[in-house]
């Protein structure tokens, strides 16, 4: 079974005419890590942008305890990644090397300097004429998704939740964030979520039952987070409007 994912990011490059010094920003899922800023002496603005879950899920392993900056040599990458190091590299680097990229183009005014990266067949005029021909850009390398923790079975009006065998009591004590929307025919759910759907904590119409070492730590909104201290664990959220489908997303913390 091939277990490879595809994901993606954006980057974006801006060069107001009168900046007098460079900004670039590296966001994954709404966190700014300003350990990454390289452009200093380059003058323009510039973005690289992670929202899907498969590379934030993947930046997160390769962030530092800080949270300020992707490393390629962190714990989470070697156990959960496989050929970790030059993907991290090729994101750290890719607002960088676009910069230089089209800085040199407008230096040049090269009309072949990004033949490599564009290109379009040109029309047969019957003469005969040379074309180039452009390299393929190299293959990127595969994201290998790291095992599920956690397993989800629902029931009625809600679900439970339990450890996986890659849960381990070496993983232990352990935090666990837990979101839970309605889903939604359009739109991202969770950002469509409403305290009049259903609400968290106290004074809220959702249950839990635990077994085992569980705690709740705190609860808001849609989420709840958890301190799991001991193997098998389950723990039961119920409440839900049994006629409506659940989103329900977990991160350990």
């Amino acid at each position: 079974e091939d277990d490879n994912i595809e994901s993606h990011f954006h980057v974006y490059i801006k060069r107001p005419p009168d900046l007098q010094r460079g900004l670039d920003l590296y966001v994954r899922g709404g966190l700014t890590l300003p350990g990454e800023s390289k452009f200093q002496d380059r003058r323009a603005l510039g973005a690289l942008i992670a929202e899907e879950e498969p590379i934030c899920a993947f930046l997160g392993d390769a962030e530092n305890a800080a949270h300020t900056l992707w490393t390629s040599h962190t714990e989470k990458l070697t156990k959960n990644w496989r050929g970790s190091q030059t993907t991290v590299t090729l994101i750290k680097k890719a607002v960088v090397q676009l910069y230089d990229l089209l800085a040199e183009v407008t230096e040049e005014k090269s009309e072949d300097a990004l033949l490599n990266f564009f290109w379009f067949d040109q029309p047969d005029s019957g003469r005969n004429r040379r074309r180039n021909n452009p390299r393929p850009p190299g293959p990127v390398p595969a994201l290998t998704p790291p095992p599920s923790l956690f397993s989800i079975n629902k029931v009625q009006s809600g679900f439970t939740l339990t450890g996986t065998d890659a849960l381990s009591e070496k993983d232990l004590p352990c935090e666990l964030k837990v979101e839970v929307t309605y889903d939604t025919s359009r739109g991202n759910p969770y950002s469509r979520y409403s305290t009049l759907d259903f609400r968290a904590g106290k004074g809220g119409n959702v249950e839990i039952s635990t077994k085992s070492a569980v705690s709740v730590i705190s609860t808001k909104g849609n989420s709840w987070q958890f301190s799991i201290k001991e193997l098998p664990f389950r723990m039961t959220i119920k409440g839900f409007d049994a006629n409506r489908d659940l989103r329900i997303r977990t991160s350990p913390s």
